[in-house]
């Protein structure tokens, strides 16, 4: 006999645990809360490179980078999509066109499990406060030994679209 109990926690939108008597409780599903989500994002980029090619012409964004980094969304694809680095189709393109691409009807088929559950629209309003320059202060220099080092952070505008979305997404998860 299987029995179903959900569970709702503050850090989580969802954990899912199937009791079954011969194997005792597991962990099926954690799904991430989209402040959660947004919160995550802002700090990684806080500490990682914010996986942006900044030229005079302006910046631009992909999934996946060469050197391993990815965007907001990127980050959150399931590692085969990661894996298939720069060669990914649709890479340079918007959100929605992923689902093109890869012939899915929902964002969540190419998401890792942690992040599903979310709609489009919440997708592209993360991108989008991953890519917008105007959000990011960049202190990045050169360290003694040719690398570069630094840091990111939100700038003023930054904080406003962080605060925005963040207020937007709370009350959807009321």
């Amino acid at each position: 006999m299987i029995n179903v109990l959900v569970v709702l926690k503050r850090s989580t939108r969802s954990v899912v645990l199937i009791n079954n008597k011969q194997k005792g409780a597991h962990l099926m599903s954690t799904q991430m809360k989209a402040t959660d989500i947004i919160r995550e994002t802002v700090e990684y980029y806080t500490k990682n490179k914010r996986a942006v090619d900044i030229t005079e012409t302006g910046e631009s964004c992909r999934y996946n980078w060469g050197d391993g980094s990815h965007c907001a969304v990127g980050r959150c694809l399931e590692e085969k999509y990661q894996d298939m680095g720069e060669d990914m189709p649709g890479n340079d393109q918007r959100v929605d066109t992923l689902l093109d691409e890869f012939q899915v009807s929902s964002i969540d088929a190419i998401l890792q499990e942690k992040y599903r559950g979310h709609s489009l629209d919440f997708w592209t309003e993360l991108q989008e406060l991953h890519d917008f320059g105007e959000y990011w202060m960049d202190d990045i220099h050169y360290s003694e030994d040719g690398s570069i080092a630094g840091c990111h952070k939100l700038t003023a505008y930054g904080e406003d679209a962080f605060n925005s979305l963040i207020n937007k997404y709370k009350v959807q998860e009321k």
